[in-house]
């Protein structure tokens, strides 16, 4: 959470559709808006259909905008079922230098499984980002496994679209609530 009273606070998104799907920048802008009356929210964001980090460290302007933006946090997102855990910390890594020589706070938001590429678990998924989260003192903001959870408690919620892999609009609120709590240190 930036030290408040702070007069604006800024966040970069980079991902894929997972992110830019019903606008989770948006949302979570709005959460911080209500939450900081009076401050002045920037959200920009970096987003690249079926993207891997990889893919947007080496065909985006992501790196150029952590270096340029002057945004206090980056928040990366990684489809773990379209890579693997490897890729995925190489690549958390590099970003992760960039953002902090930009000054800037790294928050990994992690996204959730789908059946059409099922090698990996909510559990899976869970380890990979504390792991790079742990080696480089960066947050997560445990999107997948607040879906886990939420699924438990209430079948009948619908976090998926009708594709089975990007979220609907609930599944993006519950995304951009638990981002919003790990960048405001406070539940929404």
């Amino acid at each position: 959470m930036p030290v408040l009273p702070c007069t604006s606070y800024s966040v970069l998104f980079i991902g894929n559709s997972l992110t830019y799907c019903n606008d989770l920048d948006l949302h979570v802008k709005a959460f911080i808006e209500e939450a900081a009356p009076g401050v002045s929210i920037r959200t920009d964001r970096v987003v690249k259909g079926g993207a891997s980090l990889k893919t947007l460290w080496t065909k985006t302007t992501a790196k150029q905008s952590i270096a340029s933006g002057g945004f206090n946090t980056v928040v990366l997102q990684e489809d773990l079922p379209e890579t693997n855990v490897a890729s995925f910390h190489e690549y958390a890594r590099r970003f992760h230098e960039v953002i902090k020589a930009a000054g800037a706070r790294t928050v990994f938001l992690m996204a959730w499984p789908y059946k059409r590429l099922g090698w990996i678990t909510t559990e899976g998924i869970v380890k990979a980002h504390q792991e790079i989260a742990i080696s480089l003192g960066a947050d997560v903001a445990p999107a997948g496994l607040a879906w886990q959870r939420a699924q438990r408690q209430n079948s009948q919620i619908r976090l998926y679209a009708n594709d089975g892999e990007h979220p609907s609009p609930c599944g993006t609120y519950l995304a951009a609530a638990v981002t919003f709590a790990v960048l405001w240190r406070r539940s929404p």
